[in-house]
């Protein structure tokens, strides 16, 4: 390091080389929460209704910065508007699965050496108002249908984000009636739930949740403990069930 006045200073510097390369695709599956009708919004605050047809280019550019860090962006099928924006599946699904292939199957060629990189999970869409419509079945069955037909590439990511962190017996009772449509449609779509295994306990509801996102607040003691005193302290440990079982 050579200072303005001249003076020179030498500074030992060790650097340790890990042998070993990161895989482009992510070996732990991965969801992070992103929509983007609210990408469109916040890019055009004033005008995005009427750029409605660039949320597809929109979503698919965020999806390949979350490639980029190995990070599968969870409403990335929303890019379509006919998505987001319909409540019946009237498309043509050829066309449809042609956006989406490349992040599935064949894998995208990103920036900094990224080969073959894929998503690891995709949400599955849903016309959701509260109870088990005939609208609301058929609407999945169709989905499960084609991505059955897509083959275990594309069905094997699915799943359904069934309820986000319940705290009324009333949203608990919305997330068996939502399960209890998504398995009646399919038994095999999984369910995600975001909430702590104890509550899910007390409701009866364990059996029934395929995938766990407990908040991160009440696993590593970065609670208050005056507000959630029953979160103080690690509790990691509580789902070693869940890791064990893969979910």
């Amino acid at each position: 390091i050579v200072h303005d006045d001249g003076q020179t200073i030498r500074l030992p510097l060790n650097v340790t080389v890990w042998d070993f390369e990161l895989p482009s695709t992510a070996s732990l599956a991965t969801i992070y929460g992103s929509e983007p009708y609210w990408l469109l919004k916040g890019h055009y605050p004033t005008d995005y209704q009427s750029r409605q047809s660039e949320m597809l280019s929109l979503g698919l550019l965020y999806l390949d910065a979350g490639l980029m860090h190995r990070l599968t962006l969870s409403e990335f099928l929303f890019s379509d508007p006919r998505v987001a924006f319909n409540a019946t599946v009237d498309w043509n699904w050829t066309t449809f699965d042609a956006q989406f292939a490349d992040y599935i199957v064949a894998g995208r060629q990103l920036p900094f050496g990224l080969a073959d990189a894929r998503v690891t999970t995709m949400q599955l869409p849903a016309q959701w108002t509260g109870t088990c419509t005939a609208e609301a079945a058929s609407y999945w069955k169709q989905w499960a249908t084609h991505l059955h037909d897509n083959g275990a590439a594309w069905f094997d990511l699915v799943y359904d984000y069934t309820i986000d962190e319940p705290w009324t017996q009333q949203l608990w009772d919305e997330f068996f009636e939502r399960a209890k449509c998504v398995r009646g449609v399919d038994p095999t779509l999984r369910i995600l739930a975001t909430t702590e295994a104890d509550q899910a306990a007390l409701h009866n509801a364990t059996s029934m949740v395929d995938l766990w996102v407990p908040i991160i607040n009440y696993v590593n003691d970065m609670v208050t403990p005056a507000c959630n005193p029953e979160y103080a302290g690690n509790h990691r440990p509580d789902y070693d069930f869940v890791i064990q079982e893969g979910k």
